[in-house]
């Protein structure tokens, strides 16, 4: 046989074998973009989920926050009214314990300068008493 012929025979088993390799390609290149889809939608859902997630726990921490700032002000509000109270009270002390603690004082001190005067009239009448037994 000829060589062109040979040559010329071959030529659809080439066609065919270049065909086969292009849609053996193409099957592929469809296969890895539905795949690609595929993770793209589930990467998708993720990130979707990832993001409620994040919003729901932002929420939560904003709810959380929120009630922490009402406590430090409900503490800070009572700290300045004991701070008040703690001012009236001192100045309550100082304007009228005081002077009826001094008026309380004054007269224990009368008291005391009573029974020291009465201390000494009873050792002045022991004294006299005994001198009078000793002159018997």
């Amino acid at each position: 046989m000829e060589p062109w012929l040979q040559l010329l025979l071959q030529v659809p088993l080439v066609g065919v074998f270049i065909w086969y390799s292009l849609e053996m390609n193409r099957r592929a290149v469809e296969a890895q973009t539905k795949a690609n889809e595929q993770a793209a939608m589930v990467q998708a859902k993720y990130f979707e989920a990832l993001d409620k997630r994040d919003a729901e726990f932002e929420r939560r921490n904003t709810a959380v926050i929120g009630v922490i700032d009402k406590l430090n002000s409900s503490i800070c509000t009572q700290m300045e009214m004991m701070d008040r109270k703690l001012e009236e009270h001192d100045r309550y002390v100082r304007e009228m314990q005081v002077p009826a603690m001094n008026k309380v004082l004054i007269k224990h001190d009368e008291q005391a300068r009573q029974i020291s005067v009465d201390l000494k009239n009873h050792d002045v009448y022991v004294r006299n008493e005994v001198a009078k037994k000793s002159k018997k």
